[in-house]
């Protein structure tokens, strides 16, 4: 006996059940054509960060590349220790090993040099001021432009694109078709064009791989609440959590929602729930159980929390009782570089614009309120939103735990939720659009299916309009002086 309910096994509503004649074709198109826009739009923001932005003023891009370099220079992961390589030694490889493989293998087929440095070193900037000089880094003409970075570069953009594409399937899982577009185009021009997260993506960081991986997780787990059980969809699951075991620790908080759909979605009793938890575990240690081995047998501990602690002594001063995620400077500086603070968090774009952002946001939460208020949203459909609200808070608790360690206070490390809080964005901004219809596929009047496509242009435009701002006025000054 399912573990649902008959609501729950068929969330597909047919155009024919819903007694409502819509053009299919036409809409599908137009609905592909808006999709590809917002894809177009998302390539030339990254690539615009990444041509303004120089080689190391991204946070940390110098550290990640050090790491490839010494997988290609010795063929091996760099070690953990106080005087290490890089700083960055003790994230999981998989984003580094798929880099430096493309290094080695351009250089081999060039006749290079595989020893050779991967960009020029980097030298801070002497007497500089810190608040008023905010490029941090000297960039001598002949080193502003070193090949292998734009090209590693290149790499994250591209998982930036995988992340735009899997929040858009998400949506269109969560929002079948033929309900509206809204929710879907809205949720993938945010993911598509929150500046900071083209900025991100414009720079050399394991972060955009495991963003990309956490949405592939997310988009699962939605299926999975969705559509029927599905034996080869466990198996994906079980493969997307071995993939995060090697990226980054950070993804790993999605094992509790993802625990909570493997039990509401059992075939048939605790049995059948066991057996696929177990399928999941173990196909998520067969795949990144290796590493944890290697740092136990290298370190004395799994996750080598001995070495990074010699690495990186803490240099937190709060304790979780001083409540200080309530508080400034936690508050503000989390808030304003989720959405653009460029630099080493140093370049700010204008109050009004941040101000904009809790606007918008909070428009959002009322549309959200709105859907569950009126009952709006289907079993499947509230599942999926409550395992959106679980990974945003999960992920912002570990962002409090961490803080009282170490002060890094940037909105990137939120990211790994950033498919669901854009979904969350695209949700409540339909239902207050559209109420009901933003998710059910009712008939719309004219004036309100040119209200639906608006917002959508709207919402996009003014994206596009801060990446642009952000690229010209704010980044391209600030970071070339």
């Amino acid at each position: 006996m399912s573990a649902l309910s008959p609501e729950a096994t068929n969330s597909h509503v047919s155009v024919q059940e819903a007694s409502i004649t819509i053009p299919l074709a036409p809409d599908k198109r137009r609905e592909r054509v808006a999709l590809l826009a917002l894809i177009a739009l998302y390539l030339a923001s990254a690539y615009g960060f990444a041509v303004v932005t120089p080689y190391g003023e991204a946070p940390d891009e110098f550290s990640h590349l050090a790491y490839i370099e010494h997988i290609v220079n010795f063929g091996k992961v760099p070690d953990i220790t106080p005087s290490s390589y890089t700083y960055e030694s003790f994230e999981p490889p998989l984003y580094y090993l798929v880099a430096a493989f493309a290094v080695a293998t351009g250089r081999t087929l060039t006749s290079k040099d595989l020893r050779a440095p991967l960009a020029p070193p980097v030298y801070v900037r002497p007497n500089r001021q810190p608040g008023i000089d905010l490029a941090v880094l000297l960039h001598p003409p002949e080193d502003r432009w070193p090949f292998t970075v734009y090209m590693l570069r290149f790499y994250s953009v591209l998982l930036g694109l995988g992340l735009i594409v899997l929040t858009y399937a998400t949506a269109r899982a969560i929002v079948p078709w033929p309900a509206p577009a809204i929710v879907p185009l809205s949720a993938t021009a945010f993911a598509a064009l929150i500046p900071q997260a083209n900025f991100i993506r414009a720079s050399i960081s394991n972060e955009n791989l495991a963003d990309l991986i956490s949405a592939f997780v997310v988009w699962l787990l939605s299926l999975h609440l969705m559509r029927p059980h599905s034996d080869k969809r466990i198996f994906w699951i079980g493969v997307a959590f071995g993939l995060a075991l090697v990226s980054k620790l950070s993804v790993l908080p999605l094992a509790l929602p993802a625990l909570w759909v493997l039990w509401v979605r059992r075939q048939r009793g605790r049995w059948a729930f066991l057996r696929d938890l177990t399928i999941v575990g173990a196909l998520a240690s067969l795949i990144g159980g290796w590493l944890y081995i290697y740092k136990w047998v290298v370190y004395g501990d799994p996750l080598a929390l001995g070495a990074w602690y010699a690495m990186m002594p803490p240099d937190g001063v709060y304790s979780l009782a001083d409540l200080f995620w309530f508080q400034e400077p936690f508050r503000e500086m989390l808030w304003n570089s989720f959405w653009g603070v460029y630099g080493w968090q140093q370049v700010f774009m204008p109050d009004w614009i941040y101000s904009a952002f809790i606007i918008a946001t909070l428009l959002a939460v009322t549309g959200g309120v709105y859907l569950v208020a009126r009952r709006a949203l289907s079993w499947g459909q509230r599942g999926s939103t409550f395992v959106l609200l679980l990974t945003v808070a999960l992920l912002y608790a570990f962002i409090v735990q961490s803080s009282t360690y170490l002060v890094a206070w940037q909105g990137r490390e939120m990211y790994p939720a950033l498919s669901s809080v854009c979904l969350l964005l695209g949700l409540g901004l339909g239902g207050l659009i559209l109420g009901r219809g933003a998710v059910q596929p009712v008939a719309l009047s004219r004036w309100r299916a040119l209200l639906s496509d608006s917002s959508v242009v709207i919402v996009s435009v003014g994206l596009l309009a801060l990446n642009l701002y952000a690229i010209i006025w704010v980044v391209l000054p600030a970071l070339n002086p």
